[in-house]
């Protein structure tokens, strides 16, 4: 799924130039893979000279790095839309859940192995991670006061558990043997079900059959 929101873009006309290559980089790295694509051919699909682009971008990291904070500022852009409009936490995670499945079938499954290559990349996860724990653990607990969600539970210790679950999906070669959509329905769902009430075990089930029946709009 191809999403430019213009706040995640620079805005004068001396930028175009920049935000043209970030465009065409990011769709380049999503179809084919990051190591696969070399300056040189980013520069060709872009018909510009190769020094045209390293003025812009001083090597292949940068780009990169480029690239994922684009996509993550856009991706935040779209999630913010979806806790506006969703009646309850549950509903919110279900579409985003079907939004990301929407936006990971059209990228190659060499995509997010390739970007471990890059440390600045790395760095970036890690500390972006340690600054959402608490909107994730907030977000857990606004679960429970809406009675969705156990209260018996300790959200720090689930949302590790998450991480290290979604961390060990990248690293596994589980998706090599069995479509993604398969695997990340398994882990999201199990894990959903394992700290929802009663109440927020029918909104599961209900909502997926929204979904598969096109009644909940991603």
């Amino acid at each position: 799924m191809a999403i430019s929101d213009p706040k995640c873009r620079k805005n004068n006309s001396r930028e175009e130039l920049h935000n043209r290559i970030l465009q065409e980089a990011k769709r380049l790295f999503m179809s084919n893979g990051i190591k696969v694509m070399t300056m040189d051919s980013i520069a060709a699909s872009l018909t510009i000279s190769k020094r045209t682009l390293y003025e812009e971008f001083p090597d292949k990291e940068t780009l990169v790095m480029e690239v994922v904070k684009q996509v993550q500022c856009e991706n935040e852009v779209m999630f913010s839309k979806v806790y506006e409009e969703s009646d309850n936490v549950l509903q919110s995670i279900l579409r985003i859940y079907y939004l990301v499945l929407q936006m990971v079938r059209d990228i190659h499954k060499d995509y997010f192995f390739d970007l471990k290559r890059y440390p600045s990349v790395n760095k970036m996860h890690e500390e972006n991670k340690l600054r959402d724990r608490n909107k994730v653990i907030t977000f857990f607990q606004k679960g429970v006061s809406q009675g969705l969600f156990r209260g018996n539970m300790n959200y720090e210790i689930v949302n590790v558990f998450l991480e290290a679950q979604l961390e060990a999906l990248k690293k596994s070669e589980i998706t090599e043997k069995y479509p993604f959509n398969d695997v990340f329905d398994t882990l999201i769902f199990t894990f959903l079900r394992g700290i929802a009430t009663d109440k927020g075990l029918l909104l599961i089930e209900k909502y997926k059959s929204d979904y598969f029946a096109g009644s909940l709009k991603p």
